[in-house]
């Protein structure tokens, strides 16, 4: 049986091989509309971002990220204040694990003094000159 490159009967380009495109194929019908908890595929809505925080499935957030993800520690704060973060405050981790969301391991701060508390904790990795100038690179660790 010689295979041709037809178009799908809805006029979408197909594979080689297939009888229909991927739009018009029975798996993928059987699967549209399916969102959230409702898809076969779901993983109960948590994810670990790069930076190693756990982002939460919440598409009723009024900003989530992309894809409907809030940072967990974000929306646990949200919901304890009972309102939003306003623009100048972020929530930090006392302990300083990414993924320990629990809320006495929280602190409300304004961004300037959360930045400057952890600029404080890095200082002693940036290199300076003898009058105390960023000089760039990290210093290197004794072993």
């Amino acid at each position: 049986m010689a295979h041709s490159k037809e178009p799908c009967a809805c006029g979408g380009p197909k594979d080689y091989s297939a009888k229909a495109c991927r739009k018009c194929a029975v798996w993928a019908k059987a699967l549209l509309g399916r969102t959230g908890a409702a898809h076969p595929a779901w993983k109960g809505g948590q994810r670990v971002d790069e930076d190693g925080y756990i982002k939460t499935y919440a598409p009723d957030h009024p900003f989530p990220r992309r894809g409907g993800y809030v940072f967990e520690h974000v929306r646990l704060m949200e919901l304890h204040l009972g309102r939003r973060l306003e623009k100048n405050e972020t929530v930090h981790h006392k302990d300083h694990d990414r993924q320990h969301n629990e809320l006495s391991n929280f602190e409300l701060k304004e961004r300037g003094e959360h930045s400057r508390h952890h600029r404080a904790l890095d200082a002693h990795t940036y290199r300076r000159d003898a009058r105390g100038r960023y000089i760039g690179g990290e210093v290197p660790h004794a072993s």
